[in-house]
């Protein structure tokens, strides 16, 4: 007869990789939820659409039945009912049903404002930028010249004095 401990023994255990009583890692709980709120808001979207579209579809039906009842009461005579014959209805209905202007309309407007002003100033940024680095070369080009000048040596190694001179007149002139 096989013992309580070598029962245990024989039994077959579960890997610790299956990982059934270790918690799900931040990253893939993250993708989990990405996942969920993605499928949330792909049947949203769907919801709505198919919504909309019954809506049309009973709207759609109710102008049929309604041409329908004043075509036939124009086709009998019957006026009783209140119906209007149909070019006169169809008329009062275009200017009833005129399109809808955008109410976001201001919206939209001030945000191109806006988007045009921050491209001026981006244009005129880059502008400046542009300049100051223009005026940086040219100040490097000009000291470059001035050094060459200043550092002129005769063929006995002394500073040729005339050049030095002549800068620091120009230096006094300035002033």
């Amino acid at each position: 007869m096989v013992g309580p401990s070598e029962a245990v023994s024989s039994r077959r255990r579960v890997p610790d990789a299956a990982g059934l009583d270790v918690p799900a890692s931040k990253e893939y709980r993250g993708k989990i939820i990405k996942k969920t709120i993605e499928r949330n808001r792909a049947s949203t979207i769907k919801r709505k659409y198919f919504k909309e579209l019954k809506k049309e579809a009973k709207k759609a039906q109710k102008q049929d039945t309604e041409h329908s009842d004043n075509h036939n009461a124009a086709e009998t005579g019957d006026h009783s009912s209140g119906a209007v014959s149909a070019p006169n209805d169809r008329a009062s209905s275009r200017r009833k049903h005129k399109p809808n202007s955008n109410p976001f309309q201001k919206v939209l407007r001030e945000r191109e404002q806006i988007k045009k002003q921050k491209e001026e100033e981006k244009r005129r940024r880059e502008q400046e930028i542009r300049q100051a680095e223009m005026q940086r070369i040219k100040y490097a080009h000009k000291r470059k010249a001035d050094h060459k000048r200043h550092s002129a040596r005769t063929s006995r190694g002394q500073p040729v004095l005339s050049s030095q001179i002549t800068g620091i007149l120009k230096k006094l002139q300035k002033k």
